[in-house]
Order: structure tokens, then C-alpha cells, then sequence
């Protein structure tokens, strides 16, 4: 038996299954804590948001795979962190996630605020992260290469 649907009930079928894949990946979007033990004040902890509508998913903090969750924002203590990154993109009708994740690492300060930012090619083929110090505006993590 095979189907056979008209493109407008394909293109419904593709905004559906979109915007379902959406809402169960979004429905992570919250603030992490990225230590163990009780809460921290803001002047001991570094905040990494993600840039809004970057794309960008966390999937590896420190060697510890934590899943595909949409987290826009990650508390973590004074210190070197590494990071593994995926571009997430539902451009085509179809959600997709890159092949190779982007590894970054930084240094983060006690009480500084930094955003993970992306880029990518049109066609969205290629694609980049980095990581910029909001106080500063410094870039503080490129890809490892």
C-alpha cells in the first residue's frame, strides 16, 4: 500500500510534526545549576545564557552528556568548564541537529554574566559558536580545533 498526499496536506503534516518537536525540546528551556550542593549566591556563580533563537543546544557540560534539552541558561562555579555544542534547526520543514558537535572552553568568573553566541552559512550548511563575556564583550571561548 502506498500514500499519496497533496503538498498542502504534506506541508501540514511537516508544521505539525515541527512544532511538535519543538515543544518537547523547548519545554526544558529553564535555569541549571551546574554544581553540586545548596544554591549560590549571584556573586559566586558565572551565568552562560544562550543567545536567543541561536539554535544552539548544550548536550555535554564538562564530559557529562546531559541530553538534548533547550536550557538557555547554566549556573556554574569559578573555574575551567568545556563544553560540547549542537545547532539545532527546523529551517527546512524537518528538525535537524548538526552531525559533529562544536567544543568550546572557558573560564568562568565568580559573578559574570556570559552568552553563548552562533553563526551559521546561509543555507545553513556551516555553523560556529563561541563564547563572549557580557562585562567585557570579550570573546572567551572559540572552537577547539
Amino acid at each position: 500500500m502506498s500514500w499519496c498526499f497533496t503538498q498542502p496536506v504534506v506541508n501540514f503534516i511537516r508544521s505539525i510534526t515541527v512544532f511538535a518537536m519543538v515543544a518537547v525540546v523547548a519545554s526544558g528551556c529553564t535555569s541549571v545549576r551546574q554544581y553540586e550542593g545548596p544554591e549560590r549566591a549571584a556573586s559566586e556563580v558565572s551565568v552562560l545564557r544562550l543567545q536567543r533563537g541561536s539554535g544552539a543546544v548544550i548536550n555535554e557540560i564538562d564530559g557529562r552528556f546531559r541530553g538534548i534539552g533547550a536550557l538557555d541558561r547554566h549556573e556554574f562555579l569559578p573555574g575551567r568548564h568545556t563544553l560540547a555544542v549542537q545547532f539545532m534547526s527546523a529551517a527546512t520543514g524537518f528538525l535537524r541537529f548538526s552531525s559533529v558537535p562544536v567544543r568550546l572552553a572557558f573560564d568562568a568568573k565568580a559573578g559574570r554574566d556570559y552568552v553563548l553566541i552562533t553563526r551559521t552559512t546561509p543555507g545553513q550548511t556551516a555553523w560556529t559558536a563561541w563564547i563572549v563575556d557580557v562585562l567585557t564583550d570579550e570573546i572567551v571561548a572559540e572552537p577547539e580545533h
